[in-house]
């Protein structure tokens, strides 16, 4: 009687220890998961800040089954190869010999009573737009990495000359500074960060250009959208430099940061300022558009405000990254403690 009955007490014994095995280790292997997901989500940021190359495939080389020989002479001698046209050819000649189409397109532009003039010289998109303060010349940027300052003397005149800057990165928006040849540009750097530079452009001589001064990663890693200039004097002035964020940055045209305005719109999609800088305007992803006045902020210098914030701001996402660890860690543990305590 005392065999029979032990029997059943020792397989009870045996279910409850496997069973608690198995719920430790299901414990343990999402305790594990977690903390490897946690780890990974600052590897992963790393990793798409980071510009991802493609591989360059080995050129493939003709084998012997690519090359189809025959036995048989050709009775037709091989014609030699003409030179091909190349594309700058082929506009010429359609500019010479346009189709009608064409034709009336181009007549009913030129004849147009607004029409004056058409500035030609880029080879791509054209991003940005600014006409001087005395309206005396007109700056472009272009997505082929130059700046062209045109001098508007003669509009009518038929071919145009201007001065060009070749940019290491790619011009976003350009800005007038405080003189004709100076010219702010805002560019795209390789990462989408936005840098901020004023260009001297004496003529087309490389050695009468020169770059007066630089800010790089003007918006801390975040793009620009556009760029905007107000002139208080014929010396002073201020820039708008405006993020694809909802922030808003002022410089002066010596380069130095004046203010950091927060939009608090979510993203900003343009951007204005008036032009004696007193107050700028902000659109905003939520339909509405801000005004704010320039004038008290150009009082405040908030370049080290700004860099403090932006490091405090990084500091605390770290910082509440590790105290989630740290809390998810306690959490396990003193569930694994309560299943521990329940089972024995």
């Amino acid at each position: 009687m005392t065999s029979s009955s032990s029997i059943p007490d020792s397989l009870v014994d045996a279910e409850t220890q496997s069973s608690s095995h198995a719920t430790l280790v299901l414990l343990g292997l999402f305790f594990a998961a977690g903390v490897v997901y946690l780890v990974s989500l600052p590897i992963r940021a790393l990793w798409k800040a980071v510009p991802q190359r493609k591989p360059k495939l080995p050129k493939r080389e003709a084998s012997s089954s690519d090359i189809t020989t025959s036995s048989q002479p050709s009775q037709k001698a091989a014609e030699p190869q003409k030179p091909g046209v190349s594309m700058k050819q082929l506009m010429k000649k359609t500019n010479q010999n346009p189709t009608k189409a064409q034709s009336a397109v181009t007549d009913k532009a030129t004849h147009h009573p607004a029409y004056l003039n058409t500035l030609k010289g880029h080879t791509d998109n054209v991003g940005g737009l600014a006409f001087s303060a005395d309206g005396s010349a007109l700056a472009t940027a272009c997505e082929d990495r130059v700046i062209r300052l045109f001098k508007l003397t003669d509009i009518t005149a038929k071919n145009m000359g201007f001065m060009k800057h070749n940019m290491i990165t790619t011009p976003v928006d350009v800005a007038f500074g405080s003189a004709p040849n100076l010219l702010a540009v805002t560019a795209r750097g390789i990462v989408q960060e936005a840098n901020l530079s004023m260009v001297h452009l004496g003529s087309n001589k490389a050695s009468e250009q020169h770059i007066l001064w630089q800010v790089p990663n003007s918006h801390d890693g975040r793009p620009a959208v556009l760029l905007q200039s107000a002139h208080r004097s014929q010396t002073s002035g201020v820039l708008l430099s405006c993020s694809a964020k909802n922030e808003l940055r002022l410089f002066s045209f010596a380069g130095k940061q004046l203010a950091s305005v927060d939009a608090a719109g979510l993203h900003n999609h343009m951007a204005a300022i008036s032009l004696d800088g007193r107050f700028f305007a902000a659109a905003t992803f939520t339909s509405d558009v801000k005004v704010s006045p320039a004038h008290h902020l150009q009082m405040r210098l908030a370049l080290p405000a700004a860099a403090a914030a932006a490091s405090s701001e990084r500091q605390g996402f770290l910082h509440m990254r590790v105290y989630m660890m740290g809390v998810y860690v306690l959490v396990m543990q003193i569930l694994l403690q309560a299943v521990h305590a329940w089972l024995s």
